[in-house]
């Protein structure tokens, strides 16, 4: 009989795995929707935490931008700060600053500066000086002039101690902020021709419109 029994049992248990239970019609579609539904949950889900990500990496760059503009702010007053802040001596018009044709006070006193130290400096115009400086030094001789009225005798450059390549940084900034350049465009043609003359002496009459009125 346990023969029978393991016989008619194993048949058993062969036809209850063949013999499933089948899902009707409309339990499969539900099933299958079920599926697709939690696909689609799976897949927001995944969509949610890039989308997430790519907003933080978005902040984390935008944050650092801004750092980066404040740090290049801090380090120098580049032309939109310069012209906001309104300067007493610096962009302004020559005629402003340098009456009756003089050469404005501050080149004169960077000039000597330079002259008084070693001019064989290498790269002595062409090194950028620390812009940090650069800026101490322009307000420094803003706020004298400012405060003197003009009256610059006791001004020393020495007394403040800055490097040579700050000095003249600061006179190619002076040049540049200036709202029209030293040389007028009408005259720069005519100079540039000038220097394919050949005896100045015999062609002085061409240069004529260059002497000042």
């Amino acid at each position: 009989s346990s023969g029978i029994n393991a016989e008619y049992g194993g048949g058993r248990r062969h036809l209850g795995r063949t013999f499933k239970k089948k899902l009707t019609g409309e339990e499969q579609d539900l099933k299958k929707a079920e599926k697709v539904r939690k696909k689609a949950q799976k897949e927001e889900r995944k969509r949610k935490a890039k989308q997430k990500k790519l907003e933080k990496n978005k902040k984390l760059i935008e944050s650092w931008d801004q750092k980066k503009q404040l740090a290049h702010l801090k380090a120098f007053k580049g032309p939109e700060h310069q012209k906001a802040r309104e300067s007493c001596y610096f962009g302004r018009n020559l005629s402003d600053i340098a009456p009756f044709g003089l050469v404005p006070y501050y080149v004169t006193l960077c000039v000597e500066f330079l002259e008084c130290h070693d001019m064989t400096i290498e790269g002595l115009y062409r090194k950028e000086g620390n812009k940090l400086q650069i800026n101490r030094l322009e307000e420094t001789f803003e706020k004298a002039f400012s405060e003197s009225g003009g009256n610059l005798s006791k001004f020393s450059l020495v007394e403040l101690d800055f490097s040579v390549h700050v000095v003249a940084s600061s006179v190619k900034n002076f040049f540049k902020r200036l709202p029209s350049p030293v040389v007028p465009h009408e005259f720069q043609d005519m100079l540039l021709g000038a220097k394919e003359l050949d005896d100045v002496q015999v062609d002085m009459p061409k240069l004529g419109v260059l002497k000042v009125k």
